[in-house]
Order: C-alpha cells, then structure tokens, then sequence
C-alpha cells in the first residue's frame, strides 16, 4: 500500500506531457482566428466601399441635386479615417488595427468624393449616408 499516491503522479506526468505536445496546436488555432477576425472585418468594409462605389457611380451620371442614401457598415478596429483629395480625383481611407499593427483599407474616385464627418464613420456599426451629387463632385453626409 506504500505505492497509493503513485497513479496519481502518473496521471499527473501524463498530462502534463499532452499539454506540452498539444500546446504548439493551439496556439496555431488561436493564431487562425485572429486572422480570420481580421478577414472578416475587412470583408465587411469591403463590401461597404462596393456599395458606395456604386452609388456614387449612378450619381456621376445625374445632374445636381440628385441624392440617395447608402449603408455603410463600418467594423471594430477603425482608428482613424481620413478623405484625401487630389485635384479632380479623392480617396476614402480607413486606418485599421489589425494583428499586423495599423493597416490602410480606402476607394479611389475619378471623381471628387468630400466625406463630411468622417469622425463617425470610425465608430462601429451600420450608419446610413447621404450621397448628393453637386457642381464640384459628390457629397457624403453621415445621417445616423
């Protein structure tokens, strides 16, 4: 009966190795949905950019004062977002944090696109645009 404790330092010794040897696994499964978190957020804006590509597109077309109003789902991780223009030509950046560090996602425009508010589009969620077309180019107005 000396020998009682010894099953439990087996089982103890046992998996304590299966947790050694398992643990490169789950590691790499944890690093698998990270990446997956990020692609999915990057699907998302994605997709939002296409919609508003297009309703601008439509609008280009028309005379002013045409408008429409356009979803806009923005993801977690946006830090900062920012609308360059450069001469007859403008762009739509957002800054994202992602498990590469901060990574740039935008559209580019043949056409003048001024983004009022961008400080909302930054925040996360689904946000309703109205898109207008004017004399200089296209205006983008955060309604909610």
């Amino acid at each position: 009966m000396a020998l009682k404790g010894q099953s439990s330092v087996e089982f103890m010794s046992v998996l304590g190795i299966a947790l050694v040897i398992s643990s490169p696994f789950i590691y790499a499964s944890q690093s698998s949905v990270i990446e997956l978190d990020d692609a999915s957020r990057f699907l998302t804006l994605e997709n939002s950019f296409n919609d508003l590509t297009q309703v601008t597109e439509e609008l280009s077309t028309d005379s002013p004062p045409a408008r429409k109003t356009v979803e806009f789902q923005t993801p977690s991780g946006v830090e900062k977002v920012y609308n360059p223009v450069f001469g007859n030509e403008s762009a739509l950046v957002f800054e994202m944090d992602s498990k590469a560090g901060l990574v740039n996602r935008s559209i580019f425009s043949e056409t003048v696109i001024d983004v009022k508010d961008t400080g909302e589009l930054k925040s996360q969620g689904l946000h309703s645009l109205s898109v207008r077309k004017a004399d200089e180019g296209i205006n983008v107005s955060v309604i909610s």
